[in-house]
């Protein structure tokens, strides 16, 4: 129980200045598609065509599986039949 108030302490205090918020959006943003097209184009302009290829079919089949599983399994999600997400003081 210690280790977690000390952890929860150290979390919040690197969030004060908005740091991990910071660090986050970073990381959103480079799993987007707008990310992984600049990616693509940097690697062509630079002539490295090969790899930009790559990069840009690695891209497309790990983007493409991923939404083709969700409509070909067609399930709803657990709040669209009722269920609602636990909270945190339920798992304590």
């Amino acid at each position: 129980m210690k280790l977690e108030h000390h952890a929860t302490h150290l979390i919040r205090a690197l969030n004060d200045g908005g740091f991990l918020d910071t660090l986050f959006l970073w990381f959103t943003f480079m799993g987007s598609s707008i990310f992984m097209v600049l990616i693509t184009i940097a690697l062509y302009l630079a002539g490295a065509r090969k790899e930009a290829l790559v990069f840009a079919l690695v891209f497309i089949i790990t983007t493409a599986i991923p939404f083709g599983l969700k409509y070909a399994i067609a399930r709803p999600r657990p709040s669209d039949i009722g269920v609602t997400p636990l909270r945190w003081e339920t798992w304590r």
